[in-house]
């Protein structure tokens, strides 16, 4: 957002002010200082949610894609969810219906956790008071934090951390493949990719929706599959500068995640021919 993006923002009607994100950061004020945010505040803060709101969301639908289309068996079962619930393509919205779809939603859950949209550190200062983590002693003034991806590839939380499995999120009583009650209490508590505490993230739940929506709405009209010897997105695509595991999502850490990649073929599904449904052309 720009100096005169701001300027015509600062000055609009103040009862159309607080109508949105924005309208709440220039009602914003410290009470211990006396003073609202600067206008080159307002546009640090503006930058920052704009990254926050689209590329991380891009990146969990691209690594969603990704995963589920290089495990057959999950895109199989995805599919039939999705077809089987909807009739057509304009009832999927953020609605009740789109929150019937545990699979879809656990799928998004496990390539988030695998390729978390910010896998770098947010780093804290230890206070003057020094601080022991794990039995280590940090000396006031060290900047200290863990990474979401080291926390999601733990296998005391996940077992099998680098395996895509998206019935680690479905209790075993609702899905075939599903965990206990408390594993899946297990997998929750670790699960950070939003952050956690005073830094977790507002706007979940709506890219939960976003997601969801977009990854529906693709698998409902559309049949897909990776492109035939295409290796753009594998980490073995790094060549050394990467990951070595043929089937991670290659991400890189510029404070949100960057990709490349996948290269995926779409074709228009049919869904019913003389009462058949066609599955299209087979993914790879």
């Amino acid at each position: 957002m720009t100096q005169e993006r701001t300027n015509w923002r600062i000055h609009q009607d103040p009862n159309i002010k607080e109508r949105n994100i924005f309208g709440s950061l220039l009602a914003a004020h410290d009470s211990e200082t006396n003073r609202n945010l600067t206008q080159e505040e307002l546009i640090a803060e503006a930058g920052l949610f704009i990254i926050a709101g689209s590329d991380t969301t891009g990146s969990a639908i691209t690594a969603t894609i990704f995963y589920v289309l290089n495990n057959k068996d999950c895109y199989l079962q995805l599919q039939k969810e999705i077809i089987d619930l909807f009739s057509h393509i304009e009832d999927i919205h953020t609605a009740t219906a789109l929150h019937q779809c545990h699979y879809l939603q656990a799928c998004i859950t496990e390539a988030i956790r695998l390729s978390p949209g910010v896998s770098s550190i947010l780093p804290r200062e230890v206070l003057d008071s020094g601080m022991k983590v794990d039995g280590i002693m940090f000396a006031a003034g060290t900047d200290i934090s863990v990474a979401s991806y080291a926390i999601h590839h733990n296998d005391e939380y996940y077992p099998e951390p680098f395996i895509f499995r998206p019935t680690r999120w479905l209790l075993a009583s609702q899905h075939e493949g599903g965990v206990t009650p408390h594993e899946l209490q297990v997998a929750i508590s670790a699960y950070a990719p939003f952050s956690v505490g005073r830094a977790n993230c507002l706007g979940r739940n709506l890219a939960y929706q976003e997601i969801m929506t977009v990854i529906a709405r693709l698998i409902y009209q559309y049949e897909m599959r990776v492109q035939s010897g295409s290796t753009l997105g594998q980490g073995r695509y790094a060549f050394g500068n990467g990951r070595h595991r043929e089937h991670e999502f290659q991400t890189w850490d510029r404070f949100v995640s960057y990709h490349e990649g996948p290269m995926v073929e779409y074709r228009p599904r049919e869904l019913y021919k003389s009462g058949q449904r066609l599955m299209g052309f087979p993914i790879s």
